[in-house]
């Protein structure tokens, strides 16, 4: 259960914070859709982020005790984590009180809030998981590979959520570009463990024997190559077949479960 729970813990959290950011740009800052709309779509949001918290504080040996990591927050990233993503967990309730209260004018200060919660928050929870003592981890690559969690499964399900189709075109450019980027720091990453010690070579080696990895790497070839064609078959229209949008999410949501499952089972220690 532990290493289940801090899959499907740290995906979620950061499907949430995605999701909840792409929705608040989409309502607030481009005005694309109407509060009802933008709320709907933040509270699955914020559903996603409490199954996520869930999740992870099921991890913990003894989860009553969990709010003993506020009392540490000068030294322990863990004790961050609970600080951002509690705190972005509760500015994102706050904010549907608001918008159910019809309480317009605090809606945008309070989700620029919840948006840099949220973005501090997956900044901390990667950095849980730089341990020295662990190549495969003790990296750039962690906090970015968290960080495209995020943004690869936010953009399009949060575009989705709030049917926001004229944005289609320019969410798949940016939806291809960060696929790439993921494709790319991928190969760079595990290329490099090949050749750095003993310990990163053996991570390498678990990587590159192991069949999900070249899943993870098709799955995100494909979710890349729909989001180019959507892209420009969609250019100036104002819909996109529902199936396409929903296709590339499943693919990135595989993706990324997949993708945190190596990460959490390929270690080798120095």
């Amino acid at each position: 259960m532990g290493d289940l729970s801090l899959i499907l813990g740290t995906v979620l959290s950061q499907v949430s914070i995605g999701t909840f950011i792409t929705t608040f740009v989409v309502a607030h800052l481009l005005k694309k859709v109407d509060g009802q709309v933008a709320f709907k779509s933040a509270l699955i949001a914020f559903i996603i982020g409490v199954l996520g918290i869930g999740t992870m504080i099921m991890h913990l040996g003894h989860p009553l005790l969990a709010m003993n990591a506020f009392f540490n927050l000068g030294r322990s990233w863990l004790s961050r984590e609970v600080l951002f993503y509690g705190g972005f967990l509760g500015l994102a309730f706050l904010y549907l009180v608001c918008s159910k209260l019809n309480k317009e004018g605090l809606l945008k200060p309070l989700g620029i809030v919840a948006c840099i919660f949220g973005v501090c928050a997956v900044f901390v929870t990667s950095m849980i998981y730089t341990v020295p003592s662990i190549v495969a981890w003790n990296s750039v690559n962690t906090p970015l590979s968290f960080a495209l969690t995020a943004i690869m499964i936010g953009i399009p399900l949060g575009v989705y959520l709030t049917n926001a189709s004229e944005l289609v075109p320019t969410a798949s450019r940016l939806l291809a570009t960060f696929t790439l980027v993921a494709i790319t720091t991928t190969l760079v990453h595990t290329s490099t463990l090949a050749s750095s010690v003993a310990a990163g070579a053996g991570s390498a080696h678990l990587l590159l024997t192991s069949p999900l990895f070249w899943m993870r790497l098709v799955l995100l070839c494909l979710a890349c190559l729909i989001s180019i064609v959507a892209a420009i078959r969609y250019k100036g229209k104002s819909n996109c077949p529902f199936n396409y949008r929903l296709i590339t999410i499943i693919l990135l949501v595989a993706a990324e479960f997949i993708g945190r499952t190596l990460f959490l089972g390929t270690i080798v220690r120095m």
